[in-house]
């Protein structure tokens, strides 16, 4: 190992090792009941790191629409609402321009507002395709936010509570799938989906 990159090397070592053995104990599930072993164990180590208050999402999504667009093959709505009291989720909701019953899929972003090409083009193709398309703002990368909604700042101070930076992502995704949930035109038969970035 060459001495400027040894942790970086060590790092990916240690990430291409878990993820063998990840596709070890994928490999050897054939039966439902290993399946449901399996998964249960997946779940445990998602949920490991969070808060458990992260998985209560008991109350219900008051959505508040800011602004609507029409576009020649595609509607847009902006809605605000909370993910958890007083944090605010920015979301862009693309839908197909004919009304109707349509399935729902979220689109998360990176580190940067989601009015960047790259986000805004395959939420308006879900849309084209018949789809309900959610894509929302990170924390603290809109003007929209309330004051120190902001995961760069809340981010820190929130070791001291058990929340992270992450637990704020993964939250208002979480909700968002919750708001296409409360949406009379979201078509619920064959559940929900989320994109990655």
């Amino acid at each position: 190992m060459r001495p400027g990159t040894m942790l970086q090397e060590r790092v990916v070592a240690i990430c291409r090792q878990a993820l063998a053995q990840g596709r070890e104990r994928r490999l050897a599930v054939h039966t439902p009941a290993q399946w449901r072993s399996w998964q249960a164990l997946v779940l445990d180590a998602v949920r490991a790191p969070f808060p458990p208050a992260l998985f209560d999402r008991s109350s219900d999504v008051e959505a508040k629409t800011v602004s609507t667009q029409d576009f020649a093959d595609f509607r847009l709505e902006n809605v605000v609402f909370a993910s958890l009291p007083g944090w605010e989720v920015n979301a862009s909701v693309y839908l197909p321009r004919a009304p109707g019953a349509y399935p729902g899929v979220v689109c998360p972003t990176g580190h940067s507002d989601k009015t960047g090409p790259s986000y805004q083009q395959p939420a308006q193709v879900l849309a084209r395709g018949g789809y309900i398309a959610v894509s929302f703002d990170p924390p603290g990368c809109s003007g929209e936010l309330a004051h120190l909604n902001d995961h760069f700042t809340n981010g820190l101070v929130g070791y001291l509570t058990g929340f992270w930076s992450q637990t704020h992502f993964v939250l208002d995704a979480l909700r968002c799938l919750d708001y296409l949930q409360t949406r009379r035109d979201v078509d619920h038969t064959a559940g929900l989906s989320i994109t990655g970035v």
